[in-house]
């Protein structure tokens, strides 16, 4: 951990290998790890590897404060709104989120970012836009931007938090 204070390993896959191992320590408080992507992903721009890795780490570890800082980069780059939520949305599918750290806790599956993260991903991932696929294909990452959509909604309905009655 140490190290990863420091600066961020070269290579995103040894990054990507060390935020998935400090994510699975019980040593190390996902609070910790959270402060520590908030302030790395500023030092990274939408086109390095690293900045989904942070963002995806941030997620899962202070769903509120990322979704925050989700909707104020949609506020402020419109252009790249579109674009930036399929990648997140590709991103954070289960099927191909070997990528990127992955641990039990994520945070951005609470009501309370559900009820935040679904409008943006219905607004930047429209349903109008989906492929219609008939037959075999192999996915795309449009395609997994469009599952992960549909997929929030169903852990939406599958929580038996009281907060989903509110929301």
């Amino acid at each position: 951990m140490e190290l990863l204070l420091n600066e961020d390993p070269p290579h995103r896959d040894v990054l990507n290998q060390t935020l998935d191992i400090l994510l699975k320590s019980t040593s190390i408080s996902s609070q910790h790890i959270s402060n520590l992507a908030a302030q790395r992903i500023l030092r990274y721009q939408l086109e390095d590897g690293q900045y989904f890795v942070w963002l995806v780490t941030w997620l899962h570890t202070d769903g509120a404060r990322a979704t925050d800082f989700i909707e104020q980069f949609l506020q402020s780059h419109p252009a790249q709104s579109t674009s930036f939520m399929e990648t997140l949305g590709s991103i954070l599918y289960d099927r191909r989120s070997y990528d990127f750290p992955a641990n039990g806790n994520r945070s951005y599956q609470d009501v309370t970012c559900l009820v935040r993260l679904i409008p943006l991903f219905y607004r930047y991932v429209r349903q109008e836009d989906d492929i219609r696929r008939t037959g075999v294909f192999t996915p795309t990452s449009r395609d997994d931007a469009e599952s992960f959509r549909s997929a929030l909604l169903e852990i939406l309905y599958q929580s038996s938090s009281k907060e989903v009655f509110a929301a």
